[in-house]
């Protein structure tokens, strides 16, 4: 009895499918943005392999009668069961060299499908820890490379891919800034994250950065400006009273000294905390902090 060209279609296709198996519905993937080594071309050799292979089964399904197509897929008789023996025999080692050929999913670079992020959900995050912020900095979501498996990657003596390389060195670099907290590493707020990130003119992954920066722009709106107040004199002399004792003890100043330094290295030790005064306004505080302190402090001997 004859089928329906649908019926012979749909009974070809099946046998394609359980033939092709875990490349049925295969397609290369569409990279995202990638930080780190990238090869857009990965996966082409392996693509043309695979269009080969599947033009081959199809024509060879071509020739086969609507008995032996329902055969493949049925096996109602003795001779059916071997005729699907024997098929499921062929072009063994054509899948097996597809196997081979697949490219890993790093071969790529982190553009990969597989490891995109959620960015949004980390964007919600009040904290992440070093695991996090590594791999979310490469646009990777974390539970896609569990913290272990980069301490074995570390170790490993075989030769890594590209991707992976630059994950390990990113890990180490990291390591050298990520706050410490009690036995280990603390937590990074996303204000802390960005900061370092510019600080450094480090590549980060678009997204991640975009979340950072809302992050800390809605934390920066939700904190309450101080009111400027002046000091009060109990205030002022209490400030005072500590330049004293920084100045003279770690600065060695001497209002009485022809020559003193102490104002430069202040200058010099403010520039490194990102702050600047003149010398004129050092020289006045210290002089006022100065006025506080028992005169024999600076007696010679």
């Amino acid at each position: 009895m004859a089928i329906s060209n649908e019926d012979r279609n749909s009974l070809l296709e099946w046998c394609l499918k359980e033939k092709l198996g875990e490349f049925w519905d295969w397609e290369k993937p569409l990279l995202g943005h990638t930080v780190g080594p990238c090869d857009p071309n990965a996966y082409d050799t392996f693509e043309t392999e695979l269009t080969a292979v599947r033009t081959a089964i199809s024509a060879q399904l071509a020739d086969f009668s609507e008995q032996e197509l329902m055969a493949l897929k049925h096996q109602y008789s003795g001779a059916d069961k071997e005729l699907a023996t024997h098929w499921k025999s062929s072009f063994r080692d054509e899948l097996m060299l597809l196997k081979k050929m697949l490219p890993a999913r790093g071969a790529s670079g982190f553009g990969h499908p597989f490891y995109v992020a959620d960015f949004k959900y980390w964007g919600q995050m009040e904290h992440l820890s070093l695991h996090e912020a590594v791999l979310l900095s490469l646009g990777i979501e974390p539970s896609r490379i569990e913290e272990s498996r980069i301490y074995k990657l570390k170790k490993s003596k075989d030769q890594l891919l590209p991707a992976y390389q630059y994950l390990l060195k990113r890990h180490d670099q990291f390591i050298r800034f990520f706050p410490h907290g009690v036995g280990g590493f603390g937590y990074a707020t996303p204000r802390f994250l960005k900061s370092k990130f510019d600080e450094l003119d480090l590549e980060v992954h678009p997204d991640f950065y975009t979340q950072l920066k809302k992050r800390v722009a809605a934390s920066s709106r939700g904190r309450a400006k101080p009111a400027q107040t002046e000091l009060t004199g109990q205030e002022r002399q209490s400030a005072l009273k500590l330049i004293a004792a920084m100045s003279c003890e770690q600065y060695s100043f001497n209002p009485k000294a022809n020559r003193n330094d102490s104002t430069k290295r202040i200058q010099e030790d403010l520039a490194a905390v990102g702050l600047s005064l003149d010398n004129k306004t050092i020289l006045k505080w210290l002089k006022d902090a100065a006025d506080l302190v028992d005169k024999d402090y600076w007696s010679e001997d």
